[in-house]
């Protein structure tokens, strides 16, 4: 039974409601209790506050990370660590080494300026304290030669005694090489920046986890790092910003984690043009190129390199609320993009945790948790994606590129509508690697439910997530690639996708002819349990708009950089992108040279123009 949807309603949908009405939206196999389409609408407005980019164009440095201006600008101190050239002045303090600052007391407006140097600082910290939404709290590096990034290694570094970074019972020494922590579970580090800096090394040799480095604790003490240790760990924090930092060789690049209560969550991120890349852990899925757990997630201009070969994690993986992804570089890990419930801090998200945590723990509950709950609950139901080059080659490549559900609890799944458009995947993909490359991973559709019975409508009125896929450029196969993977939009036919204009190359829908269930080529086959999906989920795909899709035999784009080659046939088939300003794809990367661009329009497929 194929969907009986309309193409402009498809377009509409996914473009601008306002311009187009609300025209009702369904298909033959989605009734049965799941939400039409036309109940999951774009939002008139972002669903958290967007920074804009503070970043200006133009070139990356050596290291691909965006430029850093190190100069102490806060009406604090101006503490230089390694300057080689003396200096003095009010607020103007010198020291050597990262362990002779004193951490616990730094405070709003302080920058902690690290000067590069020859030799790597051996050394980490926690940063314990904060400052304030008009003086942050700023540790950076000066470059040296050529812009290159001043180095903190992990590999036998050392500790401050008194640094305030929590007992080692609790385990934080052993998670990280710089972290964002304050042990008094009562507060958080706030207003706090980091960037500038190359941070690296807690694990050695092949990055297995016996190859993890030593350090010396807080007591004197010699003691290794747990294999998933960050070379950055965001404990908890608020208004957290890390923008141009390398971080290579550790078990997560990038680690942050939110808890309830208030005091222990994250909020307010922005992970900006930073380069990770060399992380994880050989034969380990559950350790990866960047984890991010919070509410209200920037993550823009970044290089997500590859993982350290042999490692089985993602690229990025987040468990948040509020998510703008835009404007990166992703190369191939087992899933590129892993955008799954909610797991720490659900009962600060979803209202039906919230009640449960207010009926049962009521000490664990913060003035001011009702209105962010409803804040983070409307986030959690609308994710932006655009803007970004996605590489998916060599033995590495990923069989699904992007999950968006859950893989631990299914009741707290992600309920609302992936918007992905404007970005550009290339994936010149051997048959011998991967049978198949899916765009979408909606699954799993299985048990570990507290609800009954799960799936009609009254037990999840928010029903199930929409994936809102316009503007974008499919480049499948090509120059070098014999016998290239199928290609398949989403992996389960209860998998739900809005195709507006896109292009994607001719022979996307190679019929394998392996029979059953493979008999839908190019959009979806596997089938779930009925007992854990809606009904009809297994009929046939939910894909619609498949008539608007563009096809060509040669890439439109330059599958180096993503540079137009037809561009009028990008222009001419693409649809101008009609939503509110903090949401346009306004800016453009070269992935290659991580060169920041204006976007001189909309109106073309693809990241770049």
């Amino acid at each position: 039974m194929k969907p009986t949807v309309s193409l402009t309603a498809s377009i509409c949908l996914a473009l601008s409601l306002a311009s187009c009405g609300t025209p009702p939206v369904t298909s033959a196999a989605e009734s049965g209790g799941t939400p039409t389409l036309s109940a999951l609408a774009l939002p008139v407005a972002p669903t958290f506050p967007v920074p804009a980019p503070q970043t200006l164009p133009g070139p990356a440095t050596p290291e691909l990370t965006v430029p850093v201006d190190c100069r102490a600008t806060g009406t604090g101190r101006d503490i230089q660590v390694g300057n080689p050239v003396p200096a003095s002045g009010a607020g103007t303090v010198q020291v050597a080494s990262l362990g002779a600052v004193d951490w616990n007391r730094l405070g709003p407006g302080d920058t902690v300026r690290v000067f590069w140097r020859a030799t790597p600082y051996f050394e980490k910290f926690t940063i314990s304290t904060g400052g304030t939404a008009a003086q942050p709290l700023r540790v950076c590096g000066v470059p040296g030669p050529g812009g290159a990034l001043p180095v903190i290694s992990g590999r036998g570094a050392t500790t401050r005694t008194d640094l305030n970074a929590g007992s080692l019972s609790s385990g934080i020494q052993d998670l990280a090489v710089i972290s964002v922590f304050n042990p008094d579970y009562s507060k958080r580090p706030e207003h706090v920046v980091i960037e500038g800096l190359r941070v690296q090394d807690t694990l050695a040799g092949a990055g297995a986890a016996r190859d993890t480095l030593s350090y010396t604790a807080t007591n004197g003490a010699l003691r290794r790092y747990d294999p998933a240790a960050a070379c950055i760990r965001v404990q908890e924090g608020q208004d957290i910003t890390l923008r141009g930092n390398t971080l290579t060789g550790c078990g997560n690049g990038l680690f942050v984690l939110s808890r309830v209560p208030e005091a222990q969550m994250s909020r307010d991120l922005v992970i900006e043009g930073n380069n990770l890349y060399g992380n994880g852990v050989v034969n380990n899925y559950y350790v990866h190129n960047a984890y991010v757990q919070g509410v209200n997630v920037l993550v823009q201009f970044n290089r997500f390199g590859s993982n350290r070969s042999g490692a089985l994690g993602g690229n990025l993986k987040m468990r948040t609320a509020g998510d703008v992804i835009r404007y990166n570089a992703f190369e191939p890990a087992a899933r590129i993009l892993d955008l799954v419930e909610v797991q720490d801090h659900a009962e600060l998200v979803i209202p039906r945790r919230f009640a449960a945590l207010k009926a049962q723990s009521p000490d664990s509950v913060t003035p001011g948790d009702d209105a962010r709950v409803a804040q983070a609950w409307a986030a959690y139901k609308a994710t932006f994606v655009y803007g970004n080059f996605i590489r998916n080659a060599g033995a590495a490549a990923a069989t699904h590129l992007i999950h968006y559900s859950y893989d631990n609890q299914q009741d707290d799944r992600r309920p609302g509508t992936l918007y992905f458009y404007d970005n550009t995947v290339v994936s010149p993909v051997e048959r011998s690697t991967t049978n198949f490359v899916r765009l979408l991973d909606g699954g799993p559709w299985t048990g570990n439910s507290d609800l009954t019975p799960m799936v009609n409508a009254s037990a999840r009125p928010e029903g199930y997530a929409l994936t809102r896929v316009w503007n974008n450029v499919f480049v499948l196969g090509g120059v070098g690639v014999h016998n290239p993977a199928y290609w398949e939009f989403a992996r389960y036919r209860a998998d739900r996708l809005a195709l507006g204009h896109n292009f994607v190359s001719a022979g996307w829908n190679t019929d394998p002819y392996w029979g059953a269930p493979y008999v839908f080529p190019g959009l979806a086959s596997a089938l779930v349990d009925p007992a854990y999906t809606y009904a009809g989920a297994n009929n046939a795909p939910h894909i619609t708009g498949v008539t608007a899709l563009v096809t060509a035999a040669t890439s439109p784009v330059d599958v180096q950089n993503g540079r137009p080659i037809n561009p009028a046939l990008l222009t001419s088939e693409g649809t101008p992108v009609t939503l509110m300003p903090e949401l346009t794809p306004t800016w453009q990367i070269d992935p290659q040279t991580m060169t920041r661009l204006v976007r001189p329009t909309t109106a073309s497929m693809g990241a770049r123009e």
